[in-house]
């Protein structure tokens, strides 16, 4: 499934990735990231919040016709809708189902700090926690969304935020019916 354009109605389909859906690897996965590399929704960070809404509130159909309600997640990344923790807010306030992949190295880089200094950052991680079903473990610097060596005393204060919200959404999946699925990423 291959999303192409700034359009949210220009969704379409091709052949291999159909070929790859059907063959019953994605249906056997716990979640599936929508920016898989065979499954890319590309969506921008220039489109409105009615547009993202439209957008994702589009991707449950497709979600049903290929059998995977419920296993589709969005990733929180610069470039597309959700590139920032405030317009992701927006989204889920008016798409309460909607799913999403955490990776939060990009919020820190957008907003240029690390989002547990102020009270309406903390508010937005909590209200945004209980739709996270995948985590990318990365963590970023406000001024990269890698952080070089998160073991080195220099960036004690990023690994002690990323470790701190990846905790919080690992308490709030707790009793959820699915696991909570976890990737180191690096690059």
């Amino acid at each position: 499934m291959i999303y192409n354009g700034l359009d949210p109605e220009d969704v379409y389909f091709t052949d291999s990735n159909s070929e790859f859906i059907s063959s019953g690897q994605v249906t056997q996965a716990p979640h599936l990231r929508a920016q898989h590399p065979r499954i890319s929704l590309k969506t921008s960070e220039g489109w409105t919040v009615d547009e993202a809404v439209e957008f994702y509130s589009g991707t449950f159909a497709i979600d049903a016709e290929l059998g995977l309600t419920g296993k589709v997640s969005h990733e929180t990344h610069r470039n597309t809708a959700l590139f920032n923790p405030y317009s992701t807010a927006a989204v889920l306030r008016r798409v309460p189902n909607l799913r999403i992949t955490a990776d939060f190295s990009h919020w820190v880089v957008v907003c240029e700090r690390l989002l547990d200094t102020h009270e309406e950052d903390k508010q937005i991680l909590s209200a945004v926690i209980p739709h996270v079903t995948h985590i990318h473990a990365r963590m970023g610097t406000t001024q990269s969304s890698q952080c070089p060596d998160p073991t080195h005393e220099v960036f004690k204060e990023e690994r002690r935020f990323f470790e701190t919200v990846w905790k919080q959404i690992i308490d709030a999946t707790a009793t959820a019916s699915e696991p909570i699925t976890f990737v180191p990423e690096y690059g």
